[in-house]
């Protein structure tokens, strides 16, 4: 799904995760973690395409299988647009940073600045990820993550992606 959205085929996009998210049903150990994940990517990709309400359902159908997750708490507070939700989605990541999940806040927190418009920031941070993560998949899906796609449509995504590629060779 993701790679369909990211190569602009929605439709496709949305029926992938919906599959994904079906299949949560059939007892998977990780099925739910699936779901939650493809009702993300879906909020954002419906968010990207100016589907607010289809956008907001998925977030909080995400919400609703893992609470408190930093990505839901973000697509909610990009569809509201209200202090209290952004401020939510600070403590969110604040708590990502306390469990050692660094990689994750530090997405989460560019998704919030590219939100709130703050495009240079959110560029810094995610070169300042890519800097000083150890090789591995740091950023890997900044290629093809809707919650972070205007990032790769600035002035700053080519760099960006170049540093993501010379981190993989």
């Amino acid at each position: 799904g993701l790679i369909l959205h990211a190569t602009d085929r929605s439709a496709e996009a949305m029926r992938s995760f919906d599959e994904e998210i079906a299949s949560d049903s059939h007892g998977h150990v990780y099925g739910p973690e699936f779901a939650a994940n493809a009702m993300l990517a879906g909020g954002f990709a419906s968010l990207f395409g100016a589907d607010r309400d289809t956008a907001l359902q998925m977030f909080d159908r995400a919400l609703a299988i893992t609470p408190l997750h930093a990505r839901a708490m973000l697509g909610i507070a990009c569809v509201k647009k209200t202090d209290r939700e952004f401020a939510a989605v600070d403590g969110a990541i604040a708590e990502l940073n306390r469990n050692g999940r660094h990689n994750e806040a530090a997405l989460v927190d560019a998704g919030h600045l590219l939100a709130r418009k703050r495009d240079d920031e959110a560029a810094t941070h995610l070169h300042r990820l890519l800097d000083a993560a150890p090789t591995g998949p740091a950023a890997w899906i900044l290629p093809i993550d809707p919650m972070l796609a205007a990032i790769r449509n600035s002035s700053h995504g080519a760099n960006l992606l170049a540093k993501l590629a010379a981190r993989a060779a």
